[in-house]
């Protein structure tokens, strides 16, 4: 995670020889750079059962959710298969444009001995 940190404060000559140095393809290095994380989709699975918990992961940074038993184990499946779909549309829909920041706020930041 450091690194990526370090990537950061790098101008774009310094992020393409950073991408020559450890052997990566520049466009993926510079991706990396503009997320702050690399560039990998991140789903939630498992426990996914109503419409608030899809929306909770999104918020908490998620792209997608998968649900299974959460949909087929109603009452009415394809009334709550709308009702996630509806939810985690809802979610993305009112993100912010930049994403939150990975470390929580009140976390004191560790120094280095």
């Amino acid at each position: 995670m450091g690194e990526i940190r370090a990537l950061r404060d790098m101008d774009d000559d310094e992020v393409f020889a950073y991408a020559k140095r450890i052997a990566a393809p520049y466009d993926l290095v510079m991706q990396t750079k503009q997320l702050g994380r690399l560039p990998v989709v991140q789903f939630a699975a498992g426990g996914v059962t109503t419409p608030a918990d899809a929306a909770l992961m999104m918020q908490l940074g998620c792209d997608g959710v998968f649900v299974g038993s959460g949909i087929f184990k109603s009452g009415d499946p394809a009334r709550r298969a709308r009702a996630i779909v509806q939810g985690v549309t809802h979610c993305r829909l009112s993100r912010p444009s930049t994403p939150p920041p990975r470390r929580p706020r009140w976390r004191k930041k560790e120094r280095k001995r």
